[in-house]
């Protein structure tokens, strides 16, 4: 056991010494520390001690309320009757203005007097843009102030609730769900000719009335013409991911327009018709390098009574490139009211380039495969028309071709049929790494440049974002290459060997190395 310290001055001086720092006598401590040196070790700790007592004796400040503290108090003129929701800026309380006597939806900053600077003006910024619209399809606000340092604004208060929580229930028909989206690109056209973007539209930002009309909600992201974008500045990805087009995924905020929203509508016709959204990833950043690098699933292969125009209608919204979706949300509705019509739709039908692209695009474990196989083969044929009598040594290989392609057909239809087996992604790379050898053993190719798509392979495997998918890989690659030499029947240079497994290991080292830095940031995500 410690002995306790013995102190090196009588304790009455340490109490005059600590009296005098209650009464904040300096001159008192001062006389003290020069009567009795030993005092001065010891005046750091007695001062910490009299500032943690002062912050524990005062008040402490207003901190945002919970739901049960709230419920059925007064915040100025409004009496709070219940929660409706919250998101991760604002919360929304069911209140009553008691001056005028009328039910208004009251948001208030989930932060409360802790928000920061950038959050308050955000919440200033949507109060103001939301006052400047009067819609009959968007609501409305009524005051906006700030109370005890409290900011908050009032809306209409619409009976019912959002999209998302009526989708949980199912689909509606489908001549319904087109009624309630051309009613809501409507409403988006009107933002759009006021100048303001919404930027943030997904089924939980559009409240249905007990009559089933839309009400479209929440500008917390919106941009208009006077908006301080300090908040959204280039480089910055705001949005929910399984609703935002591409543009946004990426943080150029300035390439944002009235085409973005329309993605984003899309977005709300898939879900409407499908049940789920386009796309959705294990992470927020999962999803992001979906909605960028994947074409969403075809809406009638997930129901086959979707009709082929609104698939069509629905596709164009979702399209990558902004110049190949309808120009405006005004667009959009025309199409869908003539669909509603029965007449003819002004979406084209894709070429057989477009459909490839997209056919890739939509499955690109098996697409991508594809598309170089069958470009290898093109030039394999184009070699034996040329010279007939290389046609027997290059039959095995086209037939070889001809397997990895059925090959890489058959898992990628397994994968989609079961997403949540994880062993899909092995399946493609042994299969890759066990065809390629088989071709080299072939053609004799031990020596040549082509034993460089192990390489190749490696990198592949990366894309499945799966550490132990890249080991095995490149495992699977040097044994391959080992029993390409052991089956060659030429003589390989051991060095050449060496160097080639070197490069095969320091690959799936590289490989490793971003898949984990992209990971990282698949944690850093909210």
């Amino acid at each position: 056991m410690t002995e306790p310290r013995e102190l090196p001055f009588d304790a009455d001086h340490l109490d005059r010494y600590l009296e005098a720092v209650q009464a904040r006598d300096v001159a008192e401590q001062r006389r003290l520390i020069d009567a009795h040196p030993d005092l001065a070790e010891w005046s750091d700790c007695v001062q910490g001690l009299e500032q943690l007592a002062q912050v524990i004796e005062s008040p402490l400040p207003e901190m945002p309320l919970s739901e049960s503290a709230v419920i059925g108090q007064n915040f100025g003129k409004y009496e709070i009757l219940k929660e409706l929701g919250r998101g991760g800026m604002g919360i929304v309380y069911h209140a009553r203005q008691i001056d005028l006597g009328r039910d208004v939806a009251l948001k208030m900053m989930t932060a409360g007097i802790y928000a920061t600077e950038d959050q308050r003006r955000r919440f200033i910024s949507e109060a103001r843009l939301a006052a400047r619209i009067r819609h009959p399809r968007i609501i409305s606000i009524h005051d906006a102030g700030e109370l005890h340092g409290q900011l908050f604004f009032t809306m209409d208060l619409i009976a019912g609730e959002d999209l998302a929580s009526c989708l949980k229930a199912g689909c509606p028909p489908q001549r319904s769900a087109v009624e309630l989206l051309q009613t809501v690109a409507l409403s988006v056209q009107h933002l759009h000719e006021q100048g303001i973007l919404h930027r943030d539209l997904k089924p939980s930002n559009i409240l249905l009335d007990e009559a089933g009309d839309p009400h479209l909600m929440d500008f917390g992201l919106a941009h208009g013409d006077d908006r301080d974008t300090a908040a959204t500045a280039t480089g910055t990805v705001l949005g929910t991911p399984s609703y935002m087009p591409p543009e946004q995924a990426l943080g150029h905020i300035r390439d944002i327009d009235a085409r973005s929203d329309v993605y984003s509508l899309g977005a709300i016709l898939y879900e409407l018709l499908t049940g789920r959204p386009p796309f959705v990833g294990e992470s927020r950043v999962g999803t992001l390098l979906l909605v960028l690098e994947r074409e969403p699933v075809r809406p009638r292969l997930l129901d086959p009574s979707i009709p082929r125009d609104l698939e069509r209608i629905c596709l164009r919204c979702l399209e990558k490139e902004p110049d190949r979706r309808y120009p405006s949300a005004n667009a959009l509705a025309h199409d869908l009211s003539a669909w509603l019509a029965g007449e003819r739709i002004e979406t084209p039908e894709d070429g057989m380039l477009q459909r490839l692209q997209r056919t890739i695009r939509r499955y690109p474990a098996a697409g991508y495969r594809c598309a170089v196989l069958a470009s290898t083969m093109f030039f394999v044929i184009l070699r034996c028309l040329f010279r007939p009598d290389y046609g027997s040594y290059y039959l095995p290989v086209i037939l070889g071709l001809l397997s990895w392609t059925g090959l890489s057909v058959f898992w990628e239809w397994r994968g989609r049929r079961a997403p949540e087996d994880r062993w899909i992604g092995y399946a493609f790379a042994l299969t890759d790494v066990l065809l390629l050898t088989l071709l080299l053993v072939m053609t004799e190719n031990a020596e040549k440049a082509t034993v460089g798509a192990y390489l190749f392979l490696v990198s592949v495997s990366a894309l499945w974002l799966d550490v132990t998918l890249l080991r095995v890989t490149g495992l699977a690659s040097v044994v391959g290459y080992a029993s390409l030499l052991f089956l060659s029947a030429d003589e390989v240079p051991l060095h050449v060997a060496a160097i080639m497994g070197v490069l095969i290991l320091g690959t799936v080292a590289l490989s490793e190395f971003q898949v984990r830095r992209l990971k990282f940031g698949q944690r850093l995500q909210p």
